[in-house]
């Protein structure tokens, strides 16, 4: 079962990197942000999409951790 287990880990680790990949080399438009105070000037929107993708999983990462070490029982 653990054999299992980390093949289908690294068989869906391996396409999501795949998919990331195709979806920065097909989206070659380029587009320009206008965030809250900065006018970003034009860039790739495939990398927009990878950035906010790497920023959400980085996000997410953090905020877990933090919740495990906030509800941890004390001993």
């Amino acid at each position: 079962m653990p054999v299992f287990k980390r093949f289908a880990f690294y068989s869906v680790a391996t396409l999501s990197a795949f998919i990331v990949l195709w979806m920065v080399i097909v989206n070659d438009q380029s587009i320009s942000l206008n965030l809250l105070f900065i006018e970003t000037e034009a860039i790739n929107a495939g990398l927009v999409i990878l950035l906010a993708l790497l920023l959400g999983l980085l996000l997410g990462f953090f905020l877990g951790t933090l919740r495990a070490h906030l509800t941890k029982p004390k001993p």
